[in-house]
């Protein structure tokens, strides 16, 4: 675990800024929470720092190390999609292993560290089963185990309750801090319910291309 530090981050489209230089640090085992509308960059961000899309300028540094040039697999992040992007073809012990096998874990190591995300997540004993059999809870619970199997430095969260029902969405809001509690993660998500904020947090603004995105610490 580590601190994450964001210093004048940007993203361009030709002449269309999308994140505009974003500076912001996350110390070891905060939950930093990006509030704002559709657009504003916050799922951007989130691919920035975790290297599935390269910044037009600024620097990512976890802990110590500038990861900005860095691919995915050789950065210490797991994201958590809005789609949750679970392979369907795949048991749910293939697909949060997936991640492991990425960065060629010893096999050794797979069944253990699957084993103990699962556990994390409250999905003990649903290794066998598909996608398609889960709720939609599971499912994002799934994602979950699967960013957290590899270890992680810091955890990316793209509106993960975006696709729950309102009464779901309270569960796992609430199960998700306190696994972040439990784990010491250093925690960052992107939120556009503006009640969010108002229930759990104080604001601050960021520079970007939305003067609405904001960051957040609970």
């Amino acid at each position: 675990m580590a601190s994450l530090t964001l210093d004048g981050l940007t993203k361009s489209y030709g002449d269309v800024a999308v994140v505009k230089s974003v500076s912001l640090e996350v110390r070891d085992g905060e939950f930093l929470v990006l509030l704002g509308p559709s657009g504003c960059g916050k799922t951007t961000t989130l691919r920035m720092i975790a290297g599935f899309v390269p910044p037009s300028g600024g620097s990512i540094r976890i802990g110590d190390q500038d990861i900005t040039r860095l691919p995915p697999w050789k950065r210490n992040a797991g994201l958590v999609f809005q789609s949750y992007a679970l392979f369907p073809h795949m048991t749910v012990a293939q697909n949060v292993a997936f991640g492991l096998e990425m960065r060629k874990a010893a096999r050794s190591e797979v069944g253990p560290r699957v084993a103990e995300a699962l556990r994390l997540v409250r999905l003990d004993g649903y290794g066998e089963r598909y996608p398609r059999q889960l709720s939609g809870g599971q499912q994002q619970r799934v994602a979950l185990a699967r960013a957290l199997v590899i270890r992680p430095d810091v955890l990316l969260l793209d509106e993960p309750l975006s696709n729950l029902d309102a009464k779901l969405r309270l569960q796992v809001r609430l199960e998700i801090r306190a696994l972040q509690q439990q784990t010491g993660l250093t925690t960052a998500t992107a939120r556009s319910a503006k009640s969010a904020r108002n229930r759990i947090c104080m604001s601050v603004p960021l520079t970007c291309s939305s003067p609405i995105l904001s960051a957040a610490l609970p």
